[in-house]
């Protein structure tokens, strides 16, 4: 299955957003997260996907955010990474629905 390397942000305590390069186009998934979250980054993320078209519309997704990494599952795709330092100081499970942009 392909991979593609990207951005995890936290925008704010129920805000997250992924960015990922994919053969030049940029691909962003805004979503909600539920529980609220404290302040964490990743810049080492991988995007395992099966065909780009996973990469549209409206979705749900599923997951941890751990002291270290994270993993989210989204409709069939998988986002793992590492949390950079500080990390956070505890691990929780998280979920919430966001939508697919990109600039194709």
């Amino acid at each position: 299955m392909p991979t593609a390397p990207g951005v995890f942000l936290r925008l704010s305590d129920t805000q997250i957003a992924l960015h990922f390069d994919i053969e030049g186009v940029q691909y962003s998934f805004n979503a909600t997260v539920s529980p609220p979250t404290q302040p964490f980054v990743s810049r080492t993320v991988v995007l395992t996907y099966e065909n780009i078209g996973q990469l549209s519309g409206s979705q749900r997704y599923n997951g941890h955010v751990g002291e270290r990494d994270f993993k989210l599952d989204i409709n069939g795709l998988e986002i793992t990474g590492n949390l950079e330092d500080p990390g956070l100081p505890y691990a929780a499970v998280i979920y919430g629905s966001g939508s697919w942009e990109s600039d194709s």
